[in-house]
């Protein structure tokens, strides 16, 4: 069943990608009901009622995490002053 909460990434053919095949071992999110977060959480995001976190315990799924966060704060940083200033007149006509 299908929510649509969700972008699906499908391949050349249609399908939908099975992102395992890349990610297996090296990523993983855990999931749990309740009001507190888990215990373990090294990071966790609530979301419809359900906890979405990373367990802490698993060293590859932080260590990716941290990769993950310093290359898009490279990428952030790479595009600071290069970018053409656009500028929108406000004023009216």
């Amino acid at each position: 069943m299908t929510s649509g909460i969700v972008t699906l990434t499908a391949d050349s053919e249609g399908r939908v990608f099975d992102w395992q095949q890349v990610l297996s071992g090296l990523f993983k999110v855990c999931w749990a009901d309740g009001k507190k977060q888990p215990e373990f959480a090294h990071v966790a995001i609530r979301y419809e009622g359900y906890w979405f976190y990373i367990d802490r315990r698993d060293r590859e799924t932080v260590s990716t995490f941290h990769l993950l966060m310093e290359v898009s704060r490279l990428e952030l940083g790479a595009k600071t002053g290069n970018a053409p200033l656009l500028t929108i007149p406000l004023g009216g006509r």
